[in-house]
């Protein structure tokens, strides 16, 4: 079982510590690059066989100020035929001198191999970094290598190595600098399960590099408890290592779950004079329709509760984002005190040509312009350069459990493999299919997920193709 449920939770318990965090330091409050409407066309979620990625975007920085829009930058991307970047180029909108240009190539499978960053350098494009990519057979990435451009060769830089269990889950990250001819390593984690017979994680102990002793030291352990449904923890403890012990800090319990599996409340508590104190309790509403919800923080006062702050997580109709940010509860009304949210405007087409991004502002308790992008020059992948992906459809999409995968139009018959893939690219789900010319259909469960949006791959004989699907 992959495990990344976990996450939210921990996400919000840093947030009681410190509930105005930037939005650069929340992990869960990370803009987006593109707004999701520019990679699918059509009505909100729907899955099509045409997908759209736009050649050019003009970026402009908010200039408070002058009050205006100013330092445009002029991105030029191409794409293959299956709507994959090739070549992203970053240059002056007025001069259309570039500044820099970045290249990549990928893996039969569909997986980046390697990224080319050039750089604009005395009238030429001059090599800077070179990264590449090594995958296992389940096409997770397991060393990446980066090599800088000196004196007319690449040589080493720094490197990544990971490694990962049966299950699925990452067990190993180090990251090295060459040094002096050789690879020093100078960060990273290890992370030890401990697992159920049914694949559910039933301990993490985590452990950190401690560049002095050059080895692994243990941090924190987290000890998960779970009811009848055992891909669904009720509550977990995490502890922090003391002089070689590991001591009690903080507990998340009294999870609760919709019928469709996604957590819908749960509390905190403090390890205080050898018990467990009250701190807080979070409860989580979803969107009627798409991955959208918001979370209700609140704070234990004495006997009693106080409203602390909430986390929104917005979409429009067509299904791309809109916001994802922090309002504090400050006399008797919400304001904001970190994060992002997206203006968009979509053309005639139905597909994104404009998003200005406000970042929300603490001083000020109001959301303020900080960048815009247009968007134009729009690539489709057509039907016939693109059979493959319009070959595959997923429904019904939304989704509140489980999915049909059908696929039609395959010309070799032979093994097929399905991946579900989270918001962060981690597989969470892997199934063997077999497939064949004309009609097929398989059916996908994802009543054990919580609601969001994943990728499905699917990896045959003719190649690769990756719809989306929300589990609702």
């Amino acid at each position: 079982m992959r495990f990344s449920l976990p996450l939210l939770a921990l996400g919000l318990l840093s947030s009681v510590a410190s509930q105005a965090q930037s939005a650069s330091a929340t992990p869960w409050l990370r803009g987006v690059a593109r707004p999701d409407s520019l990679l699918a066309s059509g009505p909100a979620y729907r899955t099509t066989a045409d997908v759209k990625v736009p050649g050019r975007i003009v970026s402009y920085t908010w200039s408070s100020g002058a009050r205006a829009w100013t330092t445009p930058v002029l991105r030029t991307s191409t794409y293959d035929a299956n709507a994959r970047l090739l070549v992203d180029q970053l240059a002056d909108s007025a001069t259309q001198v570039p500044s820099q240009r970045t290249t990549y190539t990928y893996t039969p499978a569909g997986r980046v191999s390697s990224t080319l960053l050039e750089e604009w350098n005395s009238g030429s494009l001059v090599p800077v970094k070179l990264s590449t990519y090594t995958y296992d057979a389940q096409n997770r990435v397991i060393h990446s290598l980066a090599q800088m451009w000196q004196n007319g060769a690449w040589e080493n830089n720094f490197r990544i190595l990971i490694s990962w269990d049966a299950n699925g889950n990452e067990t190993e990250r180090t990251g090295a600098t060459w040094t002096n001819g050789a690879w020093l390593t100078r960060s990273g984690t290890q992370r030890t399960y401990r697992y159920s017979a049914s694949g559910s994680v039933l301990e993490l102990t985590t452990s950190g590099w401690i560049i002095p002793t050059g080895g692994f030291s243990p941090g924190t352990k987290e000890i998960y408890t779970y009811g009848a449904n055992p891909q669904q923890y009720t509550s977990y403890v995490v502890q922090l290592n003391s002089a070689g012990t590991f001591v009690n800090t903080t507990r998340v319990g009294n999870v609760q779950y919709d019928a469709q599996g996604r957590q819908t409340y749960y509390e905190t508590e403090t390890w205080n004079a050898g018990a467990w104190q009250l701190t807080g309790r979070y409860t989580l509403t979803y969107a009627a329709s798409g991955p959208g919800y918001v979370t209700l923080a609140e704070a234990r006062s004495g006997n009693s509760w106080t409203t602390s702050y909430r986390v929104s997580d917005t979409y429009d109709a067509n299904g791309s984002s809109t916001g994802l940010y922090v309002e504090n509860w400050t006399n008797n009304a919400w304001v904001p005190s970190s994060g992002q949210r997206y203006l968009l405007r979509y053309n005639v087409d139905n597909v994104v040509d404009r998003r200005v991004v406000q970042t929300a502002s603490s001083a000020t308790g109001t959301f303020v312009n900080a960048s815009m992008e247009r968007y134009s020059n729009f690539v489709t992948a057509a039907r016939g350069a693109a059979r493959l992906l319009a070959a595959v459809e997923l429904y019904p999409n939304p989704s509140a459990g489980s999915v049909m995968l059908r696929l039609d139009g395959l010309r070799q018959a032979g093994e097929a493999q399905a991946e579900v893939l989270n918001a962060l690219g981690q597989v969470v789900q892997r199934r063997r299919l077999r497939v064949g010319p004309g009609l097929t259909e398989h059916q996908l469960d994802l009543s054990a997920l919580p609601a969001g949006l994943y990728s499905v791959r699917l990896q045959t004989v003719e190649g690769v193709a990756t719809k989306s699907v929300v589990r609702r």
